[in-house]
């Protein structure tokens, strides 16, 4: 079975889906907008997982609206360069996979 699982999973990625990232996401958003100073990072966060495992499925146009969501959030927090950094990182991805080089939201 462990042999088997990772070739399962390449096999048949478009079977999977992230509800519980999707959950986690509404959960954090939720909490962030009672109370930001608590929850905006964990809410960039689990915006930059789900972005992460959509684009392994090949959902690159909502992975790229994760990580731009993150990577705004993260540059409005003080003191979380290395999150922001990381959040850069993953959205450079994005945009190239989809073609785009800028960082610009409009090209």
């Amino acid at each position: 079975l462990v042999r088997v699982a990772p070739r399962l999973a390449v096999a048949a990625p478009a079977r999977r889906s992230t509800p519980g990232q999707h959950g986690k996401v509404e959960l954090y958003r939720a909490l962030a907008e009672q109370q930001p100073a608590l929850y905006a990072d964990d809410l960039a966060m689990v915006l930059n997982n789900r972005s992460n495992r959509l684009a392994g499925f090949g959902r690159y146009e909502e992975a790229l609206a994760d990580v731009s969501e993150s990577d705004s959030i993260r540059r409005a927090l003080p003191g979380s360069l290395n999150s922001l950094v990381a959040s850069l990182s993953n959205l450079g991805r994005r945009r190239r996979a989809r073609g785009r080089r800028s960082l610009s939201p409009v090209e």
